[in-house]
């Protein structure tokens, strides 16, 4: 006795769509298992090591889409760290900047000034100088400001 193929609709239009897509899971694994199954000729049923294969690849799926749920997991949360490393990088070089003069894009052009102190906002850190607080970015140049140098030089007064 000969079956045809299986030309039921059992398993849906999502399986369908599925198919198109190129995306299976485990409930479209186990429409088709279970399509299969009740399909296949009574005279000629499935085999033993055609089950345990079948099922091996059902665990194997759903091994692979553990390991993407806990991979996506870990990205998500070296992201945040990376974040968190760079702004405290970013916060070191602003904090660095503190006292120098620098030059920095503004709204009127290129403008000057000492840094004053660091700011916060959002998580970026702002430079501030005067009345403006200036973006890391916005720095053009620095330089060390000059030091008053007090004269100490003695004076004679004719005493010996």
């Amino acid at each position: 006795m000969q079956t045809g193929a299986v030309t039921g609709n059992e398993s849906g239009t999502s399986l369908g769509q599925a198919v198109n897509q190129k995306i299976l899971g485990k409930d479209d694994f186990f429409k088709l298992l279970i399509t299969e199954l009740k399909y296949q000729d009574p005279l000629e049923p499935m085999k033993d090591r055609e089950f345990i294969a079948q099922m091996a690849s059902f665990s194997s799926l759903e091994q692979m889409q553990n390991m993407n749920k806990n991979f996506e997991s870990f990205t998500n949360s070296l992201t945040a760290l990376t974040d968190k490393l760079m702004s405290g990088s970013y916060m070191q070089q602003a904090i660095s900047l503190i006292g120098k003069e620098v030059e920095f894009a503004g709204d009127d052009g290129t403008l000057s000034g000492r840094v004053e102190s660091v700011v916060m906002e959002n998580g970026i850190p702002k430079l501030v100088i005067g009345e403006q607080r200036v973006d890391l970015s916005g720095v053009l140049s620095i330089r060390i400001p000059p030091t008053k140098v007090e004269d100490t030089t003695a004076t004679d007064n004719g005493t010996t």
